[in-house]
């Protein structure tokens, strides 16, 4: 996978970020937006993300998995949020 141009969020993830803490509900957006957002290298190469399936990844931070699917015409979404008990 090529490098974060990370823009789409789905409905659902969305809605699975405002049932969240709201403290943590706003430490997960500034992350998404702030800090995946600048990402420039492939997925792969960062700690924090591994590959669940070929156009699946996982991202954990603050115990919560942040899931990523690929589109057919290769844009990156952010497919879902939850939180890891």
């Amino acid at each position: 996978m090529t490098a974060m141009n990370l823009v789409k969020i789905t409905e659902q993830a969305a809605t699975s970020i405002s049932t969240l803490r709201s403290e943590t509900a706003k430490k997960i957006h500034e992350f998404i937006y702030h800090d995946l957002s600048r990402r420039n290298k492939p997925m792969d190469a960062y700690t924090d993300t591994y590959r669940i399936k070929a156009d699946f990844f996982c991202c954990t931070y603050l115990a919560t998995g942040i899931y990523f699917e690929r589109e057919k015409n290769g844009t990156v979404i952010i497919a879902g949020v939850a939180a890891k008990n």
